[in-house]
């Protein structure tokens, strides 16, 4: 049973992980970071999750990144429509994954405790 409830919340680790790479730069870029230093965060950030990438390689995962690359995409436009700063509209996604990333933290200590 636990089984697929840790995969359940695999895939919406990589929604948020998704939804998050997609505007993560230009949120970086915007702060003032260059393009170069945003790499080396994003090359960083990759590097420490590759341990953690490991459902990526399913159908279930790789939809899931898709759809949260999808979801963070479309977000950002549509907030900057009703007059939201580009920065600002990135931030909402980036607070909206750390809201998830904790969601989550909490999902996975339920598991450990089981």
């Amino acid at each position: 049973m636990t089984g697929g409830f840790s995969s359940s919340l695999d895939s919406h680790r990589l929604f948020a992980y998704g939804s998050l790479s997609v505007i993560l730069v230009f949120y970086l870029v915007g702060l003032g970071l260059t393009e170069a230093e945003s790499g080396l965060v994003l090359t960083l950030t990759l590097a420490g999750d590759v341990g953690g990438l490991a459902c990526a390689d399913t159908l279930a995962g790789s939809l899931a990144t898709a759809l949260g690359a999808l979801c963070g995409g479309l977000l950002t436009p549509l907030l900057q429509q009703t007059s939201m700063a580009p920065v600002a509209s990135y931030r909402v996604v980036v607070l909206m994954y750390g809201a998830l990333g904790m969601l989550l933290e909490m999902g996975y200590s339920a598991l450990s405790n089981c």
